[in-house]
């Protein structure tokens, strides 16, 4: 997006001060021991993203958490820290500093942190995982679920035998944005358990009501979708997993 003329704020460019907002929120946070990948673009204009869980302010949750958060994100941030990590109902987030973070949180993170990639044990007793992530999910980094994976292959070599990760593009937070958020997980999970047939590809679709309007390939990661050049670009067909 062009800059502002004179930089004064306008439709359809951005001021300094908004350039280096999104380049502080793209980019990746480190703050003593913590670290967190930048958020991707996407979808950022649909009423379930960055409005409703980023920029805000939405008036519901301003409510809900004394104006103390203004967005699903921040009150999911802010609402954790104060009633999981200090017990504190009057918490603020403003003037913490973030390097406090990793230490202050280590005992809550014990207990429900999802974040170990040893699954040497759901591997020996057969587990099977299917990891999907929308890559325009407003939530939860999307990136973060890449750095997870590549810690589970990292520490297990034949990570691939027991795990696969689907990037989902468009996708928002679960579900919704413009990308094809519905497939046939449970069946997938199935036959590789009881089939042994592992996934590589799995196509996904878009529905409007009852009526499917387009369908694309998820692709077991790193692989992702490439057209192959000829076809109706809103079918899966129309593309390869490589």
């Amino acid at each position: 997006m062009p800059a502002c003329a004179s930089d004064k704020a306008a439709d359809g460019c951005v001021t300094r001060a908004q350039r280096a907002a999104l380049s502080t929120f793209t980019a990746p946070l480190t703050a003593g021991s913590l670290r967190y990948p930048g958020q991707p673009f996407g979808d950022e204009a649909d009423d379930d993203s960055w409005n409703a869980w980023i920029t805000g302010p939405l008036p519901d949750v301003l409510e809900a958490t004394g104006r103390g958060a203004p967005t699903v994100q921040g009150a999911f941030g802010t609402e954790f820290f104060k009633y999981f990590i200090y017990g504190d109902s009057a918490w603020r987030y403003v003037g913490y500093d973030l390097a406090r973070a990793a230490r202050d949180r280590a005992k809550v993170d014990a207990i429900v942190s999802a974040t170990n990639p040893d699954l040497s044990a759901f591997r020996a007793r057969g587990g099977k995982l299917l990891l999907a992530h929308g890559w325009s999910d407003p939530a939860l980094n999307a990136r973060s679920t890449i750095e997870y994976f590549k810690a589970v292959q990292a520490r297990t070599p034949q990570a691939s035998s027991f795990t696969r990760l689907f990037m989902m593009p468009g996708v928002l937070h679960c579900a919704g944005g413009s990308g094809c958020d519905e497939a046939d997980w449970a069946g997938t999970i199935r036959r590789w358990v009881e089939e042994g047939d592992a996934p590589s590809r799995i196509v996904a679709r878009k529905q409007r009501g009852t009526q499917v309007v387009k369908t694309h390939p998820l692709c077991a990661y790193p692989m992702t979708a490439r057209y192959n050049g000829t076809g109706n670009t809103e079918d899966a067909a129309a593309f390869t997993c490589r």
